[in-house]
C-alpha cells in the first residue's frame, strides 16, 4: 500500500513506478488538496490508466449526487466516510478480482504519458 496526500502525488507515484499495472486500486478522496479525486480520475481516464486499475471514491458526502458525480468521472465505486476497515477490505478484494478480469489492459506501460 502506498499513501499519497493528493492527486498530483498519486500521478507522480504511478509515473515513477513506470507502469499503472503495478497498482490494483486507488482510493481517491473527493476532497484531496492540490488535485482532488475527480480531477485525478479524469487525468487517469485521459491517459487510459484507469483501464488497468479500480478507482474507489472516498467521500464524506453521503448524497446520491456525489456518487453520480464520481461515476460521471469514471469512478464506479464509492465509500462514504466514516467507513469501516471491513468495508475497505471488501472493496479492495473486489478490486483485485476486477483486476484479474481486466488484465488484458495491462500490456503497455506509461507510453500514453509520452504521447
Amino acid at each position: 500500500m502506498i499513501v499519497a496526500e493528493n492527486g498530483k502525488k498519486v500521478i507522480e507515484i504511478i509515473e515513477k513506478a513506470g507502469d499503472p499495472c503495478k497498482f490494483a486500486a486507488l482510493l481517491l478522496d473527493r476532497e484531496m488538496p492540490v488535485m482532488n479525486g475527480v480531477e485525478t480520475a479524469d487525468y487517469l481516464h485521459e491517459k487510459g490508466w484507469n483501464k488497468s486499475l479500480r478507482e474507489i471514491g472516498f467521500t464524506a458526502y453521503a448524497l446520491d449526487v456525489t456518487r453520480q458525480e464520481l461515476q460521471a468521472h469514471h469512478v464506479e465505486r464509492c465509500l462514504i466516510k466514516p467507513t469501516t476497515t471491513e468495508a475497505i477490505r471488501m472493496e479492495l478484494l473486489d478490486a483485485i478480482k476486477w483486476r484479474r478480469e481486466n488484465m488484458k489492459y495491462c500490456v503497455s506501460p506509461l507510453h500514453h504519458a509520452k504521447e
